[in-house]
């Protein structure tokens, strides 16, 4: 796959992410969680870890996602965080663009790095640094739904995932 295509979520993407209808293991689910029709194959590539190419190779053979364009290429690395639309399983917070306190910013900021150290461990390393390197609640906010995947990956993760997205929501908001 062409490294500066664009993918978007199918209907049968949609719903493997919702219904969990085809049983896809937790990697491909969280490359397809990735997939938001503007993150480049290459930014995908370079922020997940493993054969994440092959993967998604693999979702687009099995109809879970569409090419729909392709990002400019350019030499300049990608930005550090990009704005992301809603995913079906985390939405962004209501509050989304309103400007919240630093002192809130720094405890929505803990709370994640906290909660995707305990649920995802070593496997959140390089979402605890992006969160940790976010100097802004946007910044936070555009990290929301790959810190949810973090979290819905491990068994108490997925008990506990909606009640700390709703504390999330309500200290950024």
């Amino acid at each position: 796959m062409d490294r500066n295509a664009i993918c978007t979520k199918t209907e049968k993407g949609l719903d493997e992410l919702t219904h969990r209808t085809y049983k896809l293991g937790f990697r491909m689910r969280q490359v397809l969680f990735m997939v938001d029709g503007s993150k480049s194959a290459g930014f995908i590539t370079d922020n997940l870890a493993g054969d994440v190419a092959a993967m998604m190779a693999e979702l687009l053979a099995g109809g879970f996602i569409a090419i729909s364009g392709a990002a400019p290429a350019t030499a300049a690395a990608p930005p550090p965080r990009p704005a992301a639309p809603p995913a079906p399983a985390a939405p962004a917070a209501p509050g989304a663009g309103t400007t919240v306190s630093r002192e809130a910013f720094e405890r929505a900021q803990s709370f994640m790095v906290n909660t995707a150290r305990m649920y995802g461990g070593v496997f959140a390393s390089r979402l605890i640094d992006r969160l940790e390197a976010c100097d802004d609640a946007a910044g936070l906010r555009a990290l929301t739904d790959e810190w949810y995947v973090a979290i819905n990956g491990s068994r108490d993760g997925k008990r506990d995932a909606p009640d700390l997205l709703r504390k999330l929501r309500t200290t950024l908001n």
